[in-house]
């Protein structure tokens, strides 16, 4: 189901059939785009009066105009004249619904730019994405609008019909494709807003010739445009007619009757309404009915309120987030749900303004990490007081539920009591307490970052622990959420919901963001790394079959990851021997020699199926690089440049793979550098051990500082410089000093002095140790 109508351009001969034209309207709707504007729009019919006071007055929309030029010659672009005449008149037609549009900011020209492609997701977003505004109408005056798919005919505006199609934006064009200059933008742009809240042409959202409203007017409110006071109208071309010398258009035409609807009554429809489905070049089409004000009325409380003359705070889900809510861009154009890695949000080990993402180090001293988090106002006007920031941080996992896995509380926690998630803004004395960060008042497109220290938790709180061992350091997650937005309550956010898997809320609202992700980096001499953890979780109430994924999620990178390295998968026992118990099948893995161990064959998609799991079972898997082909060679050529591959672990069981995607995950990203990093030489580290000399059993501690990230050898010699043990630490080490603990099966069993040798790929340290037994 769609619909489109058509604007007419200058035709030479006194008096003509609409048909010969072939300049158009854009604006379509699909059969979803119907279903979501019924849904949300009462129907429900109010007079001025009745909408003046349910409004509590006139309702100011925001506006960013853009210019849209063909060349850097300010002659080329949009007359300035012409687009105050359009907003003038927008406004004398609209205060009948009650609405007054405002500019909000100056008005935005971008040049070198020809116009856009009609409904086309990659040419608005090329055009557009830089320049969106969140929270008012994006209108584009651009000099044309390129059919879809290429032909004679020219769309001369359009509108996205609901939030779902894309950003809030309004297409305008100056020229038709044969270069004639359109001669009133004002009436398109009157059209095409009243298709932005939710009116229909008035034969309804069809395809124009054709209506099932009836001329009694029995189904007015369910048929045709849903308008009652707007009579049934087929928009058959036949009946309209332009008369160029008069310079008006007539409709319907007085051909013969215009039969008929299914009852065999003649139509008899409004002869001058603005949303006929065939625009008259002259204007001459140019009103609205009270029940169209009304829809328009409906249309902005059913879908539209989020338009606001106050501050907008937002955060990105990802680079290319423009603040709209819901976030609809990302599986639009990429195919994927982007939103697990937000640019807006990121840890800092030791610097506190550091601007890049670094995986958390839990710190023995109680040192601290820090979390930062970019918000920008991207509405027109200031933001009061009163906004708040709040942090959280989860164990990442397939199935993140808000907000049970956000908190520290007896469900959510391991074993041995330590948590699996806690909110980082609260009370140190009591976890589920908050106490959040004040966001200052900020101006339109003012950015602040704020940076919050906490204290990362223990890895070696969960591996090992309810049979969780995989030999990896855990991943985390993290979430920012600003309160004090348009809202049912201070501490809530509008579109947000508890018991829900969090995706949904981080897509719905641009208050609500999340990062989940691990960093590696692999070069000539950090040939691998530490495995990464996420769990995967159950989180439906009763047994399901789980098929977990690990898909290629890298973007532009002309060659793949297994040109340079290996990727291995690291299943738990439980979750291993379940697997095997189901049938132990898969596509694009293998086994390996290692135990609990499957090497990935195919990077664009490997897939575990069929895996059995309880209601709110959770088991644990890890993900390894290795710098090393599937022979186990080093490649022997290195890419020029450093190469990033971002691989996203999830899992599915009934539902379509785009609303598994949003139920959570972990993305795994890799950069392989040409070569070293830093290209630092060896050098000695500090290295102490404590206590010395050990006595019986006692436990042990080794010191050392490392001079940058790597992964760690402990090898312990006799004096004769025999190996005694090795032990390979399952976590890749941060800049800075950290406490080893020594197992009594790791130390000698007889009382001597013995070496202990710290190796990393940039330097190697160690200290004598006398141990008395």
């Amino acid at each position: 189901m769609f619909a489109f109508c058509t604007f007419f351009g200058i035709i030479p001969s006194f008096k003509t059939n609409a048909q010969e034209s072939a300049n158009f309207c854009g604006t379509y709707y699909s059969i979803g785009d119907v279903a979501f504007i019924e849904a949300h729009i009462a129907g429900t019919y109010r007079n001025f009066s009745q909408r003046m006071a349910a409004s509590g007055g006139t309702i100011e929309i925001p506006v960013q105009i853009h210019i849209a030029c063909p060349s850097n010659d300010p002659v080329s672009c949009f007359p300035e004249t012409a687009i105050d005449n359009a907003i003038n008149v927008l406004n004398a037609l609209y205060a009948n619904v009650p609405m007054h549009f405002y500019e909000c900011a100056d008005r935005n020209y971008i040049y070198e730019t020809a116009g856009v492609v009609n409904n086309n997701n990659l040419s608005e977003f090329t055009l557009c994405s830089p320049h969106d505004v969140a929270g008012v109408v994006n209108i584009y005056f651009v000099d044309k609008i390129f059919p879809n798919p290429p032909s004679t005919s020219t769309p001369l505006g359009y509108a996205p019909t609901t939030p779902q199609v894309g950003a809030d934006r309004i297409f305008i064009a100056r020229r038709t494709i044969t270069d004639d200059i359109v001669l009133y933008p004002d009436l398109i742009l009157v059209h095409e807003m009243a298709h932005f809240f939710g009116v229909y042409h008035t034969h309804g959202s069809g395809v124009p010739g054709a209506t099932d409203e009836l001329v009694n007017g029995s189904n007015c409110n369910i048929a045709g445009d849903e308008i009652c006071d707007t009579p049934a109208d087929p928009a058959n071309m036949a009946f309209f007619v332009t008369h160029i010398t008069d310079e008006y258009c007539e409709y319907p035409a007085t051909l013969s009757p215009y039969c008929c609807d299914a009852n065999g009554e003649n139509y008899s429809p409004l002869s001058n309404n603005i949303m006929f489905a065939y625009y008259c070049v002259y204007g001459t089409f140019n009103a609205f009915t009270d029940g169209q004000y009304s829809r328009i009325w409906d249309g902005y409380y059913g879908f539209r309120s989020y338009l606001s003359d106050a501050g907008n705070l937002a955060m990105r889900d990802n680079w290319y987030d423009v603040g709209q809510e819901p976030n609809y861009t990302a599986n639009d154009l990429l195919e994927w749900e982007d939103i697990w890695v937000s640019p807006d949000l990121w840890n800092c080990i030791d610097d506190p303004n550091c601007t890049e993402h670094q995986d958390p180090e839990y710190k023995a001293s109680g040192g601290s990490n820090y979390l930062r988090v970019r918000i920008t106002n991207r509405g027109c006007s200031p933001t009061p007081e009163g906004r708040k920031l709040h942090l959280y941080w989860t164990r990442a996992r397939t199935g993140e539920t808000w907000i049970y896995h956000w908190l520290h509380t007896p469900l959510n926690q391991t074993t041995n009591g330590h948590p699996l998630g806690h909110m980082i803004t609260s009370n140190p004395s009591d976890p589920l307490q908050a106490i959040p960060l004040d966001i200052p008042p900020l101006n339109p497109e003012e950015t602040i970052v704020i940076t919050q220290p906490w204290q990362a938790p223990n890895p070696q709180w969960y591996d090992g622990d309810d049979g969780f061992s995989v030999g990896a350091s855990p991943m985390l997650c993290f979430l920012a959420r600003i309160t004090g937005e348009i809202a049912t309550s201070p501490s809530s956010i509008e579109g947000e919901e508890n018991n829900i898997a969090v995706g949904y809320n981080v897509k719905a609202s641009n208050n609500i963001v999340t990062r989940n992700c691990a960093l590696t980096d692999l070069d000539p001499l950090n040939l691998n790394n530490t495995p990464r953890s996420i769990i995967i979780e159950n989180i439906n109430n009763q047994l399901t079959l789980t098929d977990v994924h690990l898909t290629d999620i890298t973007r532009n990178t002309p060659n793949p990851f297994t040109n340079y390295g290996s990727i291995y998968l690291l299943l738990d026992e439980q979750l291993w021997n379940n697997w095997q118990a189901s049938g132990g099948q898969s596509a694009g893995l293998t086994y390996t020699e290692y135990d609990r161990t499957l090497r990935v064959t195919d990077a664009q998609e490997a897939t575990l199926y069929d895996i059995p799991f309880e209601s709110g079972e959770q088991r644990q898997i890890a993900v390894r690089f290795e710098l090393a082909t599937a022979s186990g060679k080093k490649p022997e050529i290195l890419p020029a440049q450093t190469q990033h591959y971002s691989f996203y672990l999830w899992h599915s069981s009934t539902l379509p793979a785009e609303e598994e995607m949003l139920k959570g995950g972990g993305i795994f990203e890799v950069a392989i550098h040409p070569r070293p990093l830093d290209a630092i030489s060896l050098t000695a580290l500090p290295v102490a051990c404590h206590p010395n000399p050990i006595q019986g059993n006692m436990p042990a501690q080794i010191q050392f500082t490392m001079l940058q990230s790597a992964p760690i050898r402990v090898d312990i010699y006799d004096i004769n410089g025999k190996q005694i043990s090795c032990i390979t630490p399952s976590q890749t080490y941060q800049k800075g000093t950290h406490l080893l603990a020594l197992n009594p099966q790791d130390l000698p069993l007889k009382s001597g002095m013995y070496f202990c040798r710290i190796t990393t790929p940039q330097g190697y340290g160690g200290c004598k140790i006398a141990v008395a037994r």
